[in-house]
């Protein structure tokens, strides 16, 4: 039960069946976790703050129960997935990119690992190129597998939501969010973990993240579970951009 200004009254429970309409409910005082905000939540997941255990973990119980489901999910999918072929660890990538040679972990190729999860409507091959370019620039070096393709899905991630971010007024402002990921790529929940000030701005950030969901994830599990929780950064335009007036279709006649 909420008041006309959104505000938690309380939660019904119990309902009496030889009355009509007659309802109980418990109130929002006696609920733990009723009057916590979502910063603070993050506080408390973070350790910023030295909440009672009780509290902390009434407050995010649902989120731990969809984390551990999801977790058994992708375990579950390892499983299934049946060990390469030596043949198949002798293929490189279909765009002719030479990848730098690393070690492939759990006995498959860097190509493979680096393969995305499901088609998102891009290149399914941008992974293995956007390696590529961080390894020419020396992005990568002296990083291990696991953390070389966590490097790179997280710059996809970013680039997926820069690419839906509709700011035009410039101001370099910058905010932090918390993110929690399906292993399809989805957004479970989203937590402002550094507002930038400019609440606009926050508001059109966030409204980016959820428009950029699905987002690019990998086939290889062991990075996914790094990646299920990530904390990103969404930066506005350092000055305003000036939108481009639409050209007219087809040439214009001569007068006459």
């Amino acid at each position: 039960m909420f008041d006309d200004t959104g505000r938690l009254v309380g939660i019904t429970t119990l309902i009496a069946k030889d009355a009509q309409n007659m309802n109980f409910a418990v109130a929002s005082k006696y609920i733990p976790s009723a009057g916590i905000s979502a910063a603070d939540l993050l506080k408390q997941r973070t350790a910023v703050t030295a909440n009672s255990p009780t509290t902390q973990e009434i407050a995010f119980e649902r989120q731990e129960r969809l984390r551990r489901e999801e977790r058994d999910k992708i375990l579950a999918r390892q499983k299934e997935i049946p060990e390469p072929s030596s043949r198949a660890q002798d293929q490189s990538p279909q765009s002719g990119a030479v990848l730098p040679s690393r070690p492939a972990a759990a006995g498959k190729p860097l190509a493979t690992r680096l393969a995305p999860y499901q088609s998102t409507g891009g290149d399914p091959l941008l992974p293995a190129k956007t390696y590529e370019q961080m390894a020419k620039k020396g992005q990568l070096a002296g990083l291990d597998d696991d953390v070389a393709i966590r490097k790179v899905y997280e710059a996809l991630i970013r680039q997926h939501v820069a690419d839906q971010l509709r700011w035009t007024e410039g101001g370099n402002y910058v905010a932090q969010f918390q993110l929690q990921l399906r292993r399809s790529g989805e957004v479970m929940f989203v937590i402002p973990a550094k507002p930038s000030g400019i609440d606009r701005f926050d508001q059109e950030a966030q409204r980016a993240i959820g428009a950029a969901s699905p987002f690019p994830v990998p086939q290889d599990n062991d990075v996914f579970t790094q990646l299920s929780e990530i904390t990103i950064v969404v930066r506005a335009p350092d000055r305003p951009i000036t939108p481009v007036p639409a050209t007219q279709a087809g040439p214009k006649k001569k007068a006459k």
